[in-house]
């Protein structure tokens, strides 16, 4: 009998999860996404999805998805496009609708940014 703990079907649950809520996310929203996260990365040698979602609430109109955990897949695209990468640390949320819940530090790789 499992107990539950399985580091390989966590791992693959993961995976599964994720591809579900990129394909049903709103290609618009995905789109744009996309782009803030550059934006961020730009201007930010570090960041979390607090900063993306900052940028995102100041556009009037946006286009808006289903599923806010599609942010998770849309990171994932911008670290395979070379904005950034995923680091050890956590910070911990500054969204309400998050409780405070730790979000993972992303490394920029195109900070432009001044000495």
């Amino acid at each position: 009998m499992s107990n539950g703990f399985d580091y390989s079907a966590a791992k693959h649950a993961k995976a599964v999860a994720m591809d579900q809520v990129d394909l049903n996310a709103n290609p618009a929203w995905k789109e744009l996404m996309i782009q803030l996260v550059r934006v961020v990365a730009l201007t930010h040698p570090t960041f979390t999805t607090d900063d993306v979602m900052i940028l995102y609430h100041e556009i009037e109109d946006a286009p808006v998805t289903h599923e806010p955990r599609a942010l998770g897949p849309v990171m994932r695209s911008a670290a395979k496009l070379g904005y950034c990468h995923a680091t050890d640390l956590v910070e911990k949320s500054i969204r309400a609708s998050n409780h405070r819940r730790p979000l993972g530090v992303w490394q920029s790789l195109i900070y432009e940014g001044r000495a």
